[in-house]
């Protein structure tokens, strides 16, 4: 009776009902309001049923608010569920028009109404009050975080759409319509709802989600799916349980189906987040989603446009498949990612698409000789020089300079096309100044361009001092130069761990100088630290826990007192850890050159015919 009563009030017409609702008087609505509370159950379903009527045009705001400054509300709340007849199904009716306008939403909140209207979700699928129940939720829903939340403690909504949703028996409209509530309730950023993640998972509804993913992956582009996918995506965001269980569910193949369907669509920029998430920290699930041929997916999807939602959820999803996992990085290279990536770098450093891209280079370049060579030949190596010169010393810089350690650990070709690109200037004024994000992965950067050349270590290692002093370039003078308590120069921390972390090739051309004294010395790691137990030097500290992890993302030798740092990587909510070197060399402050150095200037007048000794100019090309 209720879907014959509801089709008959669409037929007769918007302008009927317009005119019914502009000619009735405020007392009259105030009557009708009361009659909703008589005593006579055939008065109360006529009067829910008027006001449904009444309400039934989405654009009549104004009779809306005029009902419920008449008090309707509250009456329409103590029918929800009644046995007078059809009052119960009118007044959820009602109530579904009524929450279209966002005050009212408050109002039937207020009246007690989300936990009834809850409670009609296990009313079964066959009951003609499920639909309007539904789509009174949803619009209750509607940007009001409170009813979401009375819904999902109070009315247990999730819980009673897992079990709806699970028993197969909904028609397609009524599919759609819960697989919607449910996104509403767990797609937001409301603080509680990251409980629903696992209130979901417990009510067995990952598993009904993947299901019905796998009934309808047919048609991407029906909103089914992109909610489907969508729920998908935001159960796994930075929750580890539930990226395990949607493998299991088998889900994993049908998100990669839907990448198929091209960029335009909703449900792939869902997607392709879902599966960035799902590989963060699960090897299970980077082996998975090869497996279902996600990598050659996500590198399509590189050619979506450097502004698209598309191309940054792929860049992602492929930075941390590459991540700590040496076949994926094999893959991501055979599907034709190089050049992509390297095209991404040209957005500029201001977007984080360029930033994820030098990541996930980075990655790939990683004790991959085949890799770094394709990233060379592709046109990388200027492009991050350049980036390190962008004036953004945050991320960007950091991310480049990791890639520049990355791309010349162990490849001689490419430690002479960043030295041809003029690698090393850039690199040398990040990693003297310690307090930058990227001092770090600059000196690592700087050890493997220099690695193999000891007359180019020799010859960073003396610029490095130079720019290493406190208050900019280095002094003409010693009386110039800003003073320690003991007397010398002030050097930053920055030069003492690249001082260290330049070995050995520093050693040789600072003896030649004749600057090398007992405290630069240990700083190379030719003598202990005063104190230490062991030849390593810096207090012959053993390699922390954690560090081989650091070894194999950054194939770069690194010394054993650097300890592993967290980085932290933001897309979509999420989260993404590498392990980077850190810790700065331990000795104590070089003393400054004798007079003649370099440092200070040209020597004094020599009363010696023997010539002054030579410093280590920085190789060039034949």
């Amino acid at each position: 009776m209720l879907a014959v009563w509801y089709h008959g009030v669409k037929l007769r017409g918007r302008g009927l009902l317009l005119d019914m609702a502009e000619d009735i008087s405020d007392a009259s609505l105030a009557e009708l309001a009361g009659q909703l509370l008589g005593s006579s159950a055939e008065r109360r379903a006529n009067a829910a049923r008027k006001i449904a009527e009444l309400t039934v045009d989405r654009k009549n705001e104004t009779i809306r608010t005029r009902l419920a400054e008449a008090g309707a509300i509250p009456g329409l709340v103590r029918l929800l569920g009644s046995s007078d007849g059809h009052a119960g199904d009118f007044a959820t009716q009602a109530l579904f028009h009524l929450a279209r306008s966002k005050a009212n939403r408050e109002l039937i909140r207020l009246a007690g109404g989300i936990e009834p209207l809850s409670g009609l979700l296990s009313s079964g699928p066959a009951s003609k009050v499920l639909e309007p129940a539904l789509l009174a939720l949803i619009n209750l829903s509607n940007n009001c975080a409170p009813n979401r939340e009375a819904m999902c403690t109070k009315g247990k909504a999730v819980q009673r759409l897992s079990r709806l949703l699970g028993s197969g028996k909904l028609n397609d409209k009524l599919l759609g319509y819960a697989v919607m509530l449910v996104e509403r309730l767990i797609v937001t950023k409301d603080s509680w709802a990251v409980r629903l993640k696992d209130v979901l998972r417990e009510a067995g509804g990952i598993h009904v989600f993947a299901q019905l993913l796998a009934d309808s992956v047919a048609s991407p582009e029906s909103s089914l799916v992109q909610n489907l996918v969508s729920v998908l995506a935001s159960v796994v965001n930075n929750h580890t349980e539930n990226r395990e269980v949607v493998r299991e569910a088998y889900a994993i193949p049908m998100l990669v189906q839907v990448l198929q369907a091209g960029p335009a669509l909703p449900a792939v920029e869902s997607a392709t987040a879902a599966l960035a998430s799902l590989a963060t920290g699960s090897t299970g699930n980077k082996k998975a989603i090869p497996q279902a041929g996600g990598i050659p997916q996500l590198v399509r999807l590189l050619s979506s446009g450097e502004d698209h939602a598309v191309t940054k959820n792929a860049v992602v999803a492929l930075m941390v498949l590459t991540y700590s996992h040496p076949e994926n990085r094999e893959r991501v290279r055979r599907a034709g990612a190089v050049p992509l990536l390297v095209g991404l770098l040209q957005a500029g450093p201001g977007k984080l698409i360029t930033e994820k891209a030098t990541w996930t280079l980075s990655n790939l370049a990683q004790a991959n000789q085949e890799n770094q060579d394709a990233i060379r030949e592709a046109g990388a190596i200027p492009v991050l020089v350049k980036l390190l010169e962008s004036g953004d010393e945050g991320s960007i810089v950091k991310s480049a300079a990791s890639a520049i350690a990355s791309l010349c650990a162990d490849n001689d070709s490419n430690r002479e096309e960043a030295q041809e690109a003029g690698a090393v200037a850039p690199l040398l004024r990040l990693a003297s100044q310690e307090e930058l994000p990227a001092a770090k992965n600059a000196e690592r950067a700087l050890k493997a361009v220099s690695s193999g050349s000891e007359a180019y270590r020799g010859a960073i290692g003396e610029a490095l001092t130079k720019a290493s002093y406190r208050g900019g370039p280095a002094p003409t003078n010693l009386a110039a130069a800003p003073q320690s308590e003991k007397g010398r120069p002030k050097a930053s921390l920055g030069l003492k761990s690249a001082v260290a972390a330049l070995g050995k090739g520093l050693t040789s051309v600072a003896k030649a100088a004749g600057a090398m004294g007992p405290a630069s010395a240990r700083m190379s790691g030719e003598l202990p630290h005063r104190g230490s137990r062991s030849p390593r030097g810096h207090g012959g500290r053993k390699e922390p826990a954690g560090i081989h992890s650091y070894k194999e993302s950054f194939a770069v030798p690194v010394m054993e007192s650097y300890d592993p740092h967290p980085i932290t990587y933001q897309n979509t909510g999420h989260s993404f850890m590498a392990a980077m070197g850190s810790g700065v060399g331990q000795g104590p402050v070089m003393p400054p050159p004798p007079p003649g150095h370099p440092l200070f200037g040209p020597p004094p007048p020599s009363t010696s015919s023997a010539p002054a000794p030579a410093t280590a100019p920085l190789p060039t090309k034949q």
